[in-house]
């Protein structure tokens, strides 16, 4: 007498012990949603070294080569955070301040204003945060000449400062 045949189940997707084969579909969904955070911590952490990289480097003025650490740096904050979150604004205001540095001010603005735009969506308007990068914009607006944008950036820093220091007086 033949043997009856047993079901086949597709490779690489047989259930686990205790989970019904109706909910292997959840399963699959839930295992990958935890091992892509520990991914995206292992590439945060890794953001976090090339970043220092770039601060020792922008201190030394050696900003040609903090450069390509710095667009790396923004490229994992991009993957593991978002295109929108603010530490990318942060890696974009870097990148800007090192091609500012060396006179490549046409690379360096769209920068600013990405990161502006993100910080002021995601933290609001009159966020400390977006005070910082309107003060950096307005001084890249400066070095090409556009003293009436800058002034106008540099106006609403000081009134977002301003709205911060009497709702945080100092002691």
């Amino acid at each position: 007498m033949k043997k009856p045949l047993k079901p086949q189940r597709p490779l690489g997707l047989a259930c686990p012990p205790g989970v019904a084969p109706s909910l292997l579909g959840l399963w699959l969904a839930l295992s990958i949603a935890t091992v892509a955070p520990a991914q995206d911590a292992a590439l945060l952490r890794r953001a976090e070294e090339l970043n220092a990289e770039v601060t020792q480097l922008y201190r030394q003025g050696r900003y040609a080569e903090a450069i390509p650490r710095a667009r790396e740096t923004l490229a994992i904050r991009e993957k593991a955070l978002g295109p929108e979150h603010p530490d990318v604004a942060t890696s974009l205001n870097h990148l800007a301040g090192l091609y500012e540095h060396q006179g490549q001010y046409a690379q360096a603005e769209p920068l600013s204003r990405r990161a502006l735009a993100i910080r002021e969506k995601a933290l609001g308007p009159e966020h400390p945060d977006v005070a910082q990068s309107l003060q950096s914009y307005a001084a890249l607006l400066r070095k090409t000449n556009r003293a009436t944008e800058a002034s106008g950036m540099e106006a609403r820093a000081q009134a977002i400062r301003a709205k911060q220091s009497k709702k945080n007086p100092a002691k």
